[in-house]
């Protein structure tokens, strides 16, 4: 079985919640939209591989970070 799961993140508002939730769910594919670059370091510290597309710099909810979308997998892509 695979498991995914897909977030909006909205920025840093919800980093702790996000990070709590992979950390407790492990999901094997995970679709991240509005992701702090950040977040990338973290991930890759859950083992998880990140590809990590940059959207848009300075936003309100990520001052001085980079939003973007993300797809981050524990097997390689």
């Amino acid at each position: 079985m695979l498991t995914l799961a897909t977030l909006n993140m909205e920025g840093a508002r919800h980093f702790t919640t996000v990070a709590n939730f992979i950390a407790d769910h492990t999901p094997d594919v995970l679709c991240l939209q509005e992701m702090p670059g950040a977040f990338t370091p973290l991930l890759m510290a859950m083992h998880y591989e990140v590809t990590f597309v940059p959207m848009t710099q300075n936003h309100p909810t990520a001052p001085g970070d980079t939003l973007g979308i993300a797809l981050a997998t524990k097997r390689p892509h």
